[in-house]
């Protein structure tokens, strides 16, 4: 009896996390996003608020709750974003729960929720905005910033993996991403997102269990993401300005590096984070603008506009997830999250509320990740798959 309610329980939050991620993925959609806006930060609130009462969360989860709202709402108070607490309490409320069930239902409604979008848009419902950056054009199919929909599919793509497939290889699924890079790159002109597909779609093409040293691989691999974090942010006091290899990385980057120098030379790294304004292609600025004005690296983003303490916390927690993955010998899903945490590099994706889903299970115990990922994909996910078998 207690089993069963624990069950309709868990499915009740389920159903209310599943309605996150649909309002999440219309939060970008070129609408009015107002009340969308609201909904979707009252569900949250509303899912912390019931995990709490029905939920009960190991000491790292207390600790991280604690911390994490405590440096969110100072870096709020300061005049910073109010999102970083909706991502907190987000993440502490979704790694209470089954976290491949979670990973499979953001995939298939963020899968749901971009046809919807591209169908409206190609119908005229919504304004397919085409954006003119740096000598390309970028369709937005509906979004409102030109890269949410590439960005948008990197994780659902990125969740699918996750929940769906082992350690096994899967040229068939390899073959899917491909060709919807093609698209992308056809019509999105997102690169660095295409480029983190392209490297998924590889990995897939191994065994991971085959390879030989695999977990320290990947435990090396994760090091080297973490330095990249710090170098992300402190990359133009790496670089001097006005060298060689700051005008090569700066172009290649798509002026990233410049608009950093300013970002140092008026705001400093601060504790709790601070309000910086910015302005960024979206919505009627479909075209070069001047005085543009915008953080790409989540990293950057992270430390600057939430403040290190977050920036440490979040460190903290993407790290010690990936090691209980490798500890678990989930190395599929660890290969997942590393690949997140370099497009976090150049991109905003992971600090993006209402796009990064993968967020919601970071916080995940050892014993629910095993329980959760015991067995291989049940019918449901093999049907889905449409009888993409493994190799």
């Amino acid at each position: 009896m207690k089993e069963t309610v624990k069950i309709k329980f868990d499915n009740i939050l389920l159903v209310i996390y599943s309605c996150i991620v649909v309002i999440g993925n219309f939060l970008f959609a070129y609408i009015n996003t107002t009340l969308i806006g609201r909904a979707y930060q009252i569900s949250i609130v509303l899912f912390f608020v019931l995990v709490m009462c029905l939920k009960k969360l190991t000491l790292e989860q207390w600790l991280i709750t604690i911390l994490g709202i405590s440096s969110a709402l100072i870096c709020w108070k300061n005049g910073g974003p109010n999102y970083y607490l909706y991502f907190v309490i987000l993440m502490i409320a979704g790694s209470t729960l089954n976290p491949k069930r979670i990973l499979k239902y953001t995939a298939l409604i963020t899968f749901l929720s971009l046809a919807t979008i591209f169908l409206l848009c190609k119908f005229g419902k919504i304004v397919d905005i085409v954006f003119y950056s740096h000598d390309t054009y970028r369709h937005a199919f509906g979004m409102l910033h030109p890269l949410n929909f590439a960005a948008t599919s990197l994780m659902a793509i990125m969740s699918f993996s996750m929940a769906i497939f082992s350690n096994k290889k899967n040229w068939q699924y390899a073959v899917i991403i491909i060709i919807w890079i093609l698209f992308l790159d056809q019509w999105c002109n997102a690169r660095n997102d295409e480029i983190a597909l392209l490297i998924l779609a590889i990995t897939f093409l191994f065994d991971l269990d085959k390879i030989p040293s695999i977990k320290k691989i990947l435990s090396v691999v994760l090091i080297f993401a973490d330095v990249m974090a710090v170098i992300a942010i402190f990359i133009t006091k790496i670089v001097p300005y006005g060298t060689n290899i700051y005008d090569h990385i700066n172009y290649s980057m798509s002026n990233r590096l410049y608009l950093q120098s300013i970002l140092f030379n008026n705001y400093g790294l601060k504790l709790f984070g601070q309000n910086i304004p910015q302005l960024g292609l979206g919505g009627q600025t479909a075209t070069n603008i001047r005085n543009y004005f915008y953080i790409d690296s989540s990293y950057t983003r992270l430390a600057f506009m939430g403040g290190i303490v977050l920036f440490v916390i979040a460190m903290y927690v993407v790290n010690r997830f990936v090691y209980k993955l490798l500890k678990l010998g989930l190395y599929r899903q660890a290969v997942v999250l590393l690949l997140l945490m370099f497009n976090a590099v150049a991109e905003d994706t992971y600090t993006s509320l209402g796009i990064n889903t993968i967020i919601v299970v970071l916080l995940s115990s050892e014993q629910l990740l095993r329980s959760s990922f015991a067995v291989g994909a049940d019918s449901t996910s093999k049907k889905l798959l449409l009888n993409l078998k493994p190799s």
